[in-house]
């Protein structure tokens, strides 16, 4: 079973999924910024008995892109 660290406090299984709340603080983002991504279709995810799930691929690739994002600012 490979870890895969979201940040310095969690890891998760590589290949398992966050809820919408703990993938948002895990890229650094507000939940609702998430929801709208998801509604645009631009992130994967998956609901299961109404909860709303997203693999840590998508959160690891959107943490990259915000990072990337913010060095492109300084």
């Amino acid at each position: 079973m490979t870890m895969v660290k979201i940040n310095k406090d969690t890891e998760v299984i590589a290949g398992g999924s966050l809820t919408v709340n703990a993938a948002s603080e895990a890229i650094g983002i507000h939940h609702m910024t998430l929801y709208r991504h998801i509604e645009q279709g631009t992130v994967a995810w998956y609901r299961i008995d109404g909860v709303t799930f997203v693999p840590v691929t998508e959160v690891l690739r959107l943490r990259k892109l915000k990072e990337s994002r913010a060095t492109e600012r300084l």
